[in-house]
């Protein structure tokens, strides 16, 4: 590899901290697929010319365009950094912050349990119902995506170094179709719920039917319908029936007389 090459890919390679982050979604393409997307393309393409790495001239005017703001707070903070700052700068940091708050914030609900035995309790379908029907419902928002799995998985440091959200993480990886065993939860514990609303909406539709079949009037309204379409249609496909469906009832509106 030329001196060039070497150059960028170590620049490449290092940390950049003094220009703004890109904010972009990683792909997580398996290496299988990724070999087949436009992605190989531009790979191909750097083998092929050297001249696409940048030179140092570049890269400055690239770090002189997205450089950092740095302000007068954010540079005292950085003088009197506390040994608390010390510690957590040390910490794996695997999930965006945001995301790993909410997750502990959630977590917080099911404090009963250890990270272990909530990660069991799944694993087993719950049997015995020892979680909420109304926590089991918002359990999927506690589940990594596989871009976190990932970083968990590529993580082999201790887990001193993990904060609440990736240590819960770390007890559910090894759980096969948690996804699928999540849902089956969600089922069992609205299950009989769902089979009251059921039942109550049966019992409705049961009263209406019995309504509509004793109604003395409706039964004339249909009779003098059937008896004018039956007379309309006289002499075609559509005449002489002895029933029509109810979905017919809306269509008599759009039949109009000579006169419109």
């Amino acid at each position: 590899n030329s001196p060039a090459l070497q150059s960028s890919n170590e620049t490449a390679k290092s940390t950049n901290s003094k220009t703004m982050k890109l904010h972009w979604t990683v792909s997580t393409l398996a290496p299988e697929l990724l070999k087949q997307s436009i992605f190989a393309k531009t790979e191909q393409k750097k083998r092929k010319l050297f001249t696409i790495n940048p030179e140092e001239s570049d890269i400055k005017k690239l770090e002189e365009l997205f450089q950092k703001k740095t302000t007068a707070k954010s540079s005292a903070a950085k003088a009197g950094k506390s040994e608390n700052d010390k510690i957590g700068s040390e910490m794996a940091k695997l999930l965006d912050i945001t995301r790993a708050n909410n997750i502990a914030i959630s977590l917080n609900a099911f404090s009963n349990f250890s990270f272990r035995s909530l990660a069991e309790t799944i694993n087993d379908l719950d049997p015995d119902d020892k979680i909420d029907s109304e926590k089991v419902q918002f359990i999927p928002n506690l589940l990594p995506t596989a871009k976190e799995i990932m970083a968990i998985k590529k993580f082999t440091g201790e887990d001193d170094k993990l904060i609440t959200a990736e240590l819960f993480f770390r007890q559910l990886i090894p759980i096969k179709r948690i996804e699928d065993k999540v849902k089956v939860m969600q089922t069992m514990a609205s299950f009989e719920e769902h089979v009251e609303e059921a039942r109550s909406g049966f019992q409705c539709l049961q009263e209406v039917c019995g309504q509509v079949m004793n109604s003395e009037k409706l039964i004339s309204i249909l009779e003098m319908v059937l008896n004018i379409g039956n007379f309309m249609n006289q002499g075609t496909l559509d005449g002489g029936v002895e029933a029509f469906k109810f979905e017919s009832l809306p269509k008599l509106s759009q039949t109009k007389s000579a006169d419109g």
